[in-house]
């Protein structure tokens, strides 16, 4: 795929001016490719499917999470938090602002995505 055809959002937040300097983006559209889908009987095993992020499946489980991106250690340190101890809950502090920098950039983008809270009232 060209990628001058994949739709990127940069990633900022909405008072902390030095994120958007971390360079961080992510892609707009979340297509699965790997899906099968069983319809009377008949199987197809390349189904595409594609929707919406919801802001915490980027912000905590990619960026944050120690086996993928593992951003969180270096984001606190540039919101200059205690991250000597975990009861200073810093990687809390942390994991929320880079959920807000999701929603404030897929919203800056006019990119669809829901936030965990809306997502529940929804279900």
């Amino acid at each position: 795929l060209p990628p001058e055809l994949v739709l990127e959002v940069p990633l900022e937040h909405p008072t902390l001016e030095w994120f958007a300097a971390l360079g961080l983006r992510w892609y707009a559209l979340p297509a699965v490719s790997n899906m099968l889908l069983e319809i009377g009987g008949l199987e197809f095993p390349a189904a595409p499917f594609s929707g919406w992020y919801m802001s915490t499946e980027i912000g905590t489980r990619n960026l944050c999470d120690p086996h993928r991106y593992n951003i969180l250690e270096d984001v606190a340190v540039c919101m200059d938090l205690d991250t000597r101890t975990t009861s200073s809950l810093w990687k809390d502090k942390a994991a929320v602002e880079i959920n807000l920098a999701v929603l404030h950039s897929f919203q800056l983008a006019k990119v669809t995505i829901v936030d965990h809270h809306a997502a529940t009232v929804s279900f």
